[in-house]
């Protein structure tokens, strides 16, 4: 299973905005299920995308989006995928965490 974290950092206002546009934003992928404050959705059946607002050691609350999939090269056309919808937004993402995991 491999794992990658995308973060965006911006103020405040703008991640409220892309955070309401989830649904829009995720529609060439998948239907996001909101949960709380969080969206889950998945775009294979081997695919699974979290949304969720996360804050780092004194660092300001950022929204970060958890893409899992069983095969790497779908996870890497779902971050790029993302990564385009967000600049549309006119923010620009960054590679938080990647991991891999035998099952």
């Amino acid at each position: 299973m491999f794992d990658v974290k995308i973060g965006v950092r911006a103020d405040p206002q703008q991640i409220r905005e892309i955070f309401k546009e989830m649904p829009a934003l995720l529609e060439d992928l998948c239907v996001p299920s909101r949960i709380g404050a969080s969206y889950l959705c998945s775009p294979s059946s081997s695919s699974l995308i979290i949304v969720y607002l996360a804050e780092q050691e004194m660092r300001p609350i950022h929204l970060a989006f958890r893409i899992k999939s069983s095969d790497s090269k779908e996870l890497v056309r779902y971050s790029e995928k993302i990564s385009e919808k967000l600049k549309n937004y006119g923010v620009h993402p960054t590679l938080l965490s990647t991991d891999s995991v035998s099952l």
